[in-house]
């Protein structure tokens, strides 16, 4: 088992001392330890010269405001996924995910058709979902919008074969 991260044994510990009653306590003892520090702090700031007072507290904006600006982007970022049912639950995290995908598109053919066969079969396998021929039928008729049908290129045809627009030349080819 992989040991622990920080986060999680401070998690554990604090589960620990509030099955054993005392977490009010700790919490007041951190928050008093808290704002001793935050004291110290502001005083050794004060003892500063202006121009350096002033420059740290520009550092401190800066700081905030690429964190928060960080933390928006996470939240914008992980709210798609929290929609739908999201594969990273099944994963510890999405970078495990990340790696699982990259795998297995390294196993893949190089060749796109190739790839869009084995992928096409391999779904179909998954999802007991017979995909052959709806993707089949929409290949082989190819009725686009902006197709030009049969009657206009019988006219268009019909145009350039009258003898006021087009004539034919001894010795040329007829294009």
């Amino acid at each position: 088992m992989a040991p622990l991260t920080a986060a999680e044994r401070q998690r554990k510990r604090r589960e620990k001392l509030k099955k054993d009653g005392q977490y009010e306590e700790y919490k007041k003892k951190h928050s008093l330890l808290m704002k001793k520090h935050r004291q110290v702090k502001a005083d050794k700031v004060s003892k500063l010269p202006v121009a350096v007072q002033k420059e740290l507290k520009e550092l401190e904006k800066k700081k905030v405001r690429e964190r928060v600006a960080k933390c928006r982007r996470n939240k914008s970022v992980k709210q798609p996924a929290e929609n739908k049912s999201s594969p990273c639950k099944i994963y510890k995290s999405t970078s495990a995910l990340g790696k699982a995908v990259a795998r297995a598109r390294r196993a893949l053919p190089n060749s796109p058709r190739h790839k869009e066969i084995v992928v096409r079969q391999l779904f179909s396998s998954e999802c007991n979902i017979d995909l052959t021929t709806s993707f089949n039928s929409s290949k082989s008729t190819s009725n686009h919008a902006n197709a030009i049908n049969s009657d206009t290129k019988i006219k268009i045809e019909e145009f350039y074969e009258r003898d006021d627009i087009s004539r034919m030349a001894p010795g040329r080819k007829d294009v």
